[in-house]
């Protein structure tokens, strides 16, 4: 049976949050952004109302939910402000492939600390390299046996969120003398940020998301631990994309709430601002356009929920993950082009906050592997 009411636990969740992210995350984006950073205070915050561990068992410390109630955080967090959403999500995609292909030992390892008030500790996860197939499994960073034997990594990692914060990296290599292709010889490492061998570069001065360091890391002969690999999974090949499809469905949520917030934001205004007499909103080409944004929202939202529900009944969700990041996309990005156009001159100004808005949803269009998979969505939807 289909219903499109959220439970009370749901509810509760979103109510705490939306409360959360009006009182601290909206007053202080602009801030966050001028600064390059996010405050101490917000992340601390944000583990009080229990937001970091969500959806993880709760024999690692997490709170149990359903991935669902995942996907509608994301939402509310983004709705607030996306860079900062962005900044809040640990351990985020490096927590997700240690939850789905570590070893129970490891998972408490390295995810349970999350759970612990006192704990102050970043993770990164570095999949993406220069060749955008690098998201279809295509890549070059690889682990292979060095001089006395013992294995070491090389490659080059680009689009890494948060690396020289991070305690520890979760690293995406092809392990030398695994056979197969796309993901069958990939395989998750983990290894400490403080590893002879690391490089990070500059992070780069991008369009939005600008409180986040997003930045290349290169691994020139990095020296293994002994336990590095992640190889609690039966399939890996399979685990990978599990994970590939939560890191994406969240990103999608996240679109979702940016668009939600300049609709939401240009409506306002419509109604209020008065020209010739009557508010601008009852003009046809004012009206159609945020009505069009908004039921772009709302479509885009069914289908995120829709994929979500199939990974928490433990289905392959690629297909509904890749519609509903093709549909997130072009709701964030047509929303708040439309809601900058709504307000005019002072669309561009940093009084609104929706020129901010239009910056964060065309960055997050590009992270994670999005054009890709709107791509493959695409060819998806020909194929129906």
């Amino acid at each position: 049976m289909i219903s499109f009411q959220l439970s009370e636990e749901q509810d509760v969740v979103r109510d705490a949050v939306r409360k959360f992210v009006q009182q601290e995350l909206r007053p202080r984006a602009r801030d966050c952004e001028a600064s390059g950073g996010v405050p101490d205070e917000i992340r601390s915050l944000a583990r009080e109302i229990g937001i970091l561990l969500l959806d993880y068992p709760e024999p690692i410390g997490g709170a149990g939910l359903d991935f669902v109630t995942r996907a509608i955080v994301a939402e509310e967090l983004a709705w607030g402000d996306p860079a900062i959403a962005l900044y809040l999500d640990q351990p985020g995609p490096a927590g997700y492939a240690v939850m789905e292909c570590g070893r129970l030992d490891q998972q408490i390892r390295y995810l349970y600390p999350f759970s612990e008030q006192a704990h102050r500790g970043r993770c990164a996860f570095a999949l993406e390299e220069a060749d955008p197939t690098s998201w279809e499994g295509n890549l070059t960073t690889e682990v292979k046996a060095g001089p006395d034997g013992k294995r070491v990594l090389n490659g080059t990692k680009t689009n890494v969120l948060g690396p020289s914060e991070a305690d520890w990296l979760v690293v995406a290599a092809r392990w030398d003398g695994a056979a197969g292709e796309g993901w069958e010889p990939v395989r998750f490492v983990v290894i400490p940020r403080d590893a002879e061998g690391i490089e990070i570069g500059e992070s780069s001065y991008r369009l939005g998301l600008r409180c986040c360091e997003i930045a290349d890391v290169t691994f020139l002969n990095v020296p293994l631990p002994d336990d590095a690999v992640l190889d609690g999974a039966a399939d890996p090949a399979v685990a990978i994309r599990r994970v590939l499809n939560k890191i994406r469905l969240v990103n999608a949520a996240r679109l979702v709430g940016v668009n939600r917030a300049a609709s939401d934001h240009a409506i306002r205004y419509a109604q209020d601002r008065v020209a010739f007499g009557e508010p601008i909103g009852s003009k046809q080409g004012i009206a159609f356009k945020l009505a069009d944004a908004r039921t772009l929202g709302h479509a885009a939202r069914w289908l995120v929920w829709e994929a979500a529900w199939a990974i928490d009944r433990g289905e392959d969700a690629t297909e509904q993950a890749s519609l509903a990041c093709l549909q997130a996309v072009e709701a964030a990005l047509a929303g708040t082009i439309d809601a900058v156009q709504t307000l005019g001159g002072l669309g561009f100004m940093e009084d609104a906050p929706v020129e901010k808005w239009m910056r964060d949803a065309r960055t997050l269009a590009n992270l994670n592997g999005m054009p890709l998979i709107q791509s493959r969505a695409a060819a998806t939807a020909m194929s129906l």
